[in-house]
């Protein structure tokens, strides 16, 4: 957002005068960060005002005139003839005698080009054989606004020749560029009105604040209502409030004020004619925009052949051509303003975005309906990012604007029209407020202030201060006696709904960097590590050694990836006001995310590595425990492994290999299963996995999910164009607290001789190999004697016959203590094979 401010300072109380540097230090303290100041005066050192003495066409050229300007005599050392003119060839179409011009003498740099690399610097030279001296600049060439039909022509008639440029339109200025998204929550700041009251409030004074913005109540003096136009609000939740009214007589070739033109340049919106610049100027000066309809197309497209006006939301099919030539699909969620009634209606705009095509104002509307109203905040930011639309009106719709605004900006409208394009009042003011609400009123104690805040200056906050800042915001009904703080919220403030609002203004606007350091009263105690952000840092140390990745991204994604992976959207948690048209569901997963990046890196060049995340996800029907009315945050650990050429062996087993080593841990076994063995509701993992080449993991002693592992799906693989070679794990981290932990015992490596063995075991082929492994495991576990300890390696599977597979496992014991015994480790086989037979029916081999 560009402010200018000379354009704000008109806001200000006489005499109110602050320096550049000051202001913009104060400003990016007490209320929103400056990200640029542009001083204009340096652009326009040179240009003045000039009148046309006579023009006469050039005999060498169909286009060109040979112009004798008057500048009054001041600008020095250029030619002139005996009647002190100066002679300029000028090719603009609406160049004429006795039209007041500005004039770039010789020497000059032409505006638009200052500070560029291609910098203009105009000298005296000839023009199909005739001498120019300097040019007649038009608006783009002054940097003024997007104007390069014609020279500018200077309609103010206190403009005299040889009067600087600088001078006639107040261009000794500074524009500063806001940073206005920590604005999101102040609607009333996207107006100068508004943000001069934070202003004056911060340098100790008191916006002057024009009569007409107050006037919430006011009716328009109509003789004779021509129309009658109505309003129908279908739906309480879109629109708070909509008003039109009707007009006609409107002269569409009038302009403003040349200083009101160039205060709307100044701001980055373009002057086009009176009736566009008027609602524009007010939407700049107030924060609240505008619109208009023809009203003659209005009525001939209405089903009921009379202005009624609904807003309503679309329907499905329905589509809208807007003003910039595009034929937009409705979405059910957008808003429109449509004409006819409940029963039957046509869309003629999208609300709070863009008018339709068909109700355009053009150079043959004779009649206009101008609307002034509120929509939901939450429907535009959706309709924002389907139709890519980023207007500056849409942009203050979306921060949601006060209600009570748009009644006297639409009389102000209404009053500027009359002024500067004859318009003609047909009608009353027609209505529809279902919004209305009774100003937020807070009553507090001083000492709160200070409880809350800290001490200014080493002292509480006083009574004083209090008041004189509340009143400097405008706030009503102020009163403070007897320690307590009595107010009532301007109506232009709709943010302020809690006490910690009103403390929040006093702080600010007294400036946080006054406020004294103290040390906290409360006694030092260490404060215990949450078991989660214990769990975290140690899965991230192993993920580290692993050669894992690590990502970070957004909660928020795009349909899709869910489309990509086969995932349902209806069982996603769609945002309703989404910052972004690609973020709009909350994930339930991490993998599909993870896809998506790895799809980029493999793009990138990166061949072989491992992407993996920590992060939350949420899902429908899980709620929190602690607030059942919000969704639960499910921690989770995800990761993917990926070779582009492909390596030796199975994928899942790279990736099982990863997960064995971010689960291992003296408190905790863990249990593999077969994916499409497995008992466990796996709804969205399910869409990912590969059934047959994935496992589910869960807590061998109670059989709690706790994750999957495997190879990803074909069909997900040529979604992302993903090479073959490819298997991702997610791990939910909640079941794993205060089981998984670092707490492994050293030993150093024995000196004795340990000894190998190799085991087959025969199972059938519904066994799996999973439960084969856990198996085997257990029964070695169970007679592991004081300092043996083994290391087990599956080495092969094979068919031995029609239905029964043999499973090799290769073993390495060794003992810190003696040499190994064979009939310790012969006996220990013997155990193994009596468990696997009775509890798998295996047969050792």
């Amino acid at each position: 957002m560009i402010i200018s401010l000379n354009w704000l300072k008109q806001f200000f109380p006489q005499g109110a005068n602050p320096g550049i540097k000051e202001l913009t230090e104060l400003i990016g303290a007490r209320l929103v960060e400056i990200e640029g100041v542009t001083e204009l005066a340096p652009y326009y050192q040179s240009a003045v005002a000039a009148r046309v003495v006579d023009c006469k066409e050039h005999a060498g050229s169909d286009h060109l005139h040979v112009c004798r300007i008057d500048d009054g005599g001041a600008v020095k050392d250029v030619p002139r003839d005996d009647d002190g003119m100066v002679q300029v060839v000028c090719g603009a179409p609406n160049v004429r005698t006795g039209l007041k011009v500005i004039w770039l003498p010789p020497g000059s740099i032409v505006p638009a080009s200052y500070g560029t690399k291609d910098e203009l610097k105009l000298s005296s030279r000839k023009l199909r054989g005739v001498i120019s001296y300097g040019m007649l600049a038009s608006p783009h060439e002054l940097k003024l606004w997007h104007d390069q039909e014609g020279i500018l022509e200077v309609d103010d008639d206190s403009a005299q020749p040889g009067q600087s440029l600088l001078d006639l339109l107040d261009l000794d200025d500074y524009l500063l560029e806001v940073e206005n998204k920590s604005l999101t929550h102040r609607p009333d700041c996207f107006g100068l009105i508004g943000f001069a009251r934070e202003v004056m409030a911060i340098i100790g004074g008191e916006v002057s604040t024009p009569e007409w913005f107050n006037r919430l109540t006011d009716k328009l003096p109509v003789t004779t209502a021509a129309v009658k136009p109505t309003v129908t609000i279908m739906d309480d939740d879109i629109c708070d409030r909509y008003e039109c009214v009707a007009l006609s007589g409107i002269d569409q070739a009038s302009s403003l004020p040349l200083q009101l033109r160039s205060f709307l340049g100044r701001s980055q919106v373009n002057s086009i004619s009176a009736p566009v610049d008027i609602t524009n100027y007010l939407m700049l000066v107030t924060g609240q925009p505008l619109h208009a309809f023809d009203l003659d197309q209005v009525i001939k497209l209405s089903p009921t052949g009379k202005p009624d006006i609904v807003v309503r939301l679309a329907k499905a099919g329905e589509t809208l051509e807007l003003i910039d030539g595009r034929t937009v699909k409705l979405d059910p969620k957008d808003i429109v303003i449509a004409v006819g009634d409940r029963k039957k209606s046509l869309p003629i705009a999208l609300a709070g975005a863009m008018g339709g095509k068909a109700t355009e104002i053009t150079t043959e509307t004779q009649r206009v309906l101008l609307e002034s109203a509120t929509f939901s905040l939450y429907h535009l930011r959706g309709t924002q990012f389907r139709h890519g639309i980023f207007s500056e009106a849409i942009t203050r719709f979306t921060k949601g604007q006060p209600v009570a605004l748009t009644h006297p900006v639409l009389l102000q409208a209404v009053a500027m029209l009359r002024q500067y394009s004859g318009a003609g009042l047909i009608s009353q003011v027609a209505e529809s407020y279902p919004g209305r609400h009774t100003p937020t009123s807070f009553e507090l104690s001083v000492s709160s202030f200070t409880d809350v805040l800290g001490c200014y200056h080493g002292q509480p906050y006083s009574s004083q201060m209090i008041e004189r800042t509340l009143k400097s915001l405008q706030y009503d009904s102020v009163e403070v006696k007897a320690n307590r703080v009595k107010a009532v919220a301007p109506w232009w403030r709709p943010d302020l709904v809690y006490d910690e609002d009103v403390i929040e203004d006093i702080g600010r606007v007294n400036g946080y960097d006054e406020i004294t350091s103290s040390q906290p009263t409360r006694p030092y105690v260490a404060v215990e590590d949450d078991p989660m952000y214990q769990l975290h840092s140690l899965l991230k140390d192993r993920l580290y050694q692993a050669g894992g990745n690590e990502m970070m991204s957004y909660s928020f994604i795009h349909g899709d990836l869910l489309d990509k992976v086969g995932d349902d959207k209806a069982k996603a948690f769609r945002i309703v006001n989404a910052i972004s048209p690609r973020l709009q569901y909350c994930r339930r997963d991490l993998l599909p995310g993870l896809l998506d990046k790895t799809s980029s890196n493999l793009r990138a060049g990166y061949d072989h590595f491992m992407l993996c995340e920590l992060g939350k996800v949420h899902r429908r029907g899980r709620m929190d425990q602690v607030e059942p009315e919000l969704p639960a945050e499910l921690a989770c650990l995800a990761g993917v492994i990926v070779a582009k050429a492909g390596l030796a062996g199975a994928p899942f087993y790279e990736a099982k290999c990863v997960v064995d080593y971010l689960l291992r841990s003296p408190d905790l076994q863990v249990s593999y299963v077969r994916l499409d063995l497995c008992d466990h509701s796996l709804d969205s993992s399910l869409n990912l996995f590969e059934p047959t080449r994935s496992a589910a993991l869960t807590l061998a002693s109670t059989g709690q999910l706790i994750g999957v592992v495997g190879e990803i799906r074909q069909s997900v693989r040529r979604a992302f164009k993903l090479p073959d070679w490819l298997a991702g794990y997610e791990l939910y981290l909640d079941p794993l607290l205060g089981r998984l932990n670092d707490d492994i015992a050293y030993h150093p490596i024995s000196r004795y001789q340990g000894t190998s063995r190799d085991v087959t075991l025969q199972v059938s082929l519904d066994t799996t190999f999973g439960s084969v492994e856990e198996c085997v495991r257990q029964a070695l576990d169970e007679k592991m004697a004081d300092g043996l300890s083994y290391q087990m390696q599956a080495k092969d599977i094979f068919l031995a016959g029609e239905r029964c597979q043999n499973i090799t496992f290769h073993l390495d014991f060794t003992d810190r203590h003696q040499t190994i015994n064979s009939k310790a480790i012969g006996k220990l086989i013997d155990h193994l094979a009596k468990k696997t037979q009775s509890k798998l029916k295996a047969k050792l081999i």
